[in-house]
């Protein structure tokens, strides 16, 4: 797998960052943060997703284990210099991986007296879409993700939460750019998603087993399932 990222500089500009592999550390991507911002590794103040997380991993942490996805917003600034980055980029040294690579494979497991079914949906670049709406309306809605598109690109223009600054753009040019069908959905896509359904999302990543939930503590009722494996959104579904 290779990891390509969104990445917010200071100043409103955006460049993207492809070419990490998936064995590559926290410091490989700041060093490639370097390149596009010339912010030092030391200084870089790494936030990402949506709502946006701090980075609080240190550089040698497997950039799977740090909990940044493929495909999400990196949003950096300049901060005070973190002693403990530059010591540590000069005593880095290979770490032995001691735990067994797990592949998923399966795309059925039961559960009490359920079969919990994987969905594949198209790969469109449209995988998020088609699969909230497999699991928040009906399995005839994974035809419908250009309506999803507009469903978003209309909570973009009225949400209060989304500035230029998270998106990197105007609400009403990333509107625009969201009913392009060949234009991926992400974390903000999920959030407003999960809003407008008044269902939290669950995004399992089937790399580091991760869920990441959307919508969580609103006092929602109902919750669907979606499995992530960096590039592509795939629909859980349950049957008897």
């Amino acid at each position: 797998m290779v990891y390509r990222f969104r990445l917010r500089i200071p100043g409103g500009q955006s460049a993207v960052i492809q070419g990490i592999n998936s064995d590559a550390k926290v410091s490989d991507l700041a060093e490639k943060i370097k390149e596009v911002s010339k912010i030092a590794p030391s200084r870089q103040m790494i936030k990402f997703g949506y709502p946006p997380a701090e980075l609080k991993s240190g550089p040698n942490t497997l950039l799977s284990a740090s909990g940044i996805r493929s495909g999400v917003t990196i949003m950096v600034s300049e901060g005070p210099p973190k002693p403990l980055w530059g010591r540590a980029l000069v005593e880095q040294k290979e770490e032995k991986n001691k735990g067994k690579n797990k592949n998923c494979s399966a795309s059925e497991s039961k559960e009490g007296g359920w079969t919990i079914k994987r969905v594949v949906v198209p790969d469109d670049n449209s995988c998020l879409f088609t699969a909230v709406g497999y699991v928040c309306e009906s399995p005839s809605s994974m035809h419908h993700s250009s309506t999803l598109r507009q469903i978003c690109a209309s909570l973009v223009i009225s949400s209060s939460d989304l500035s230029e600054a998270l998106l990197g753009k105007s609400p009403s040019l990333y509107a625009q750019e969201l009913l392009n069908p060949n234009k991926w959905g992400g974390a903000i896509e999920l959030s407003l998603l999960s809003k407008y359904y008044k269902t939290e999302i669950v995004a399992v990543d089937v790399q580091t087993l991760k869920p990441y939930i959307y919508s969580e503590n609103k006092g929602y009722r109902k919750r669907a399932y979606l499995v992530y494996n960096g590039i592509h959104y795939d629909a859980l579904a349950g049957v008897r």
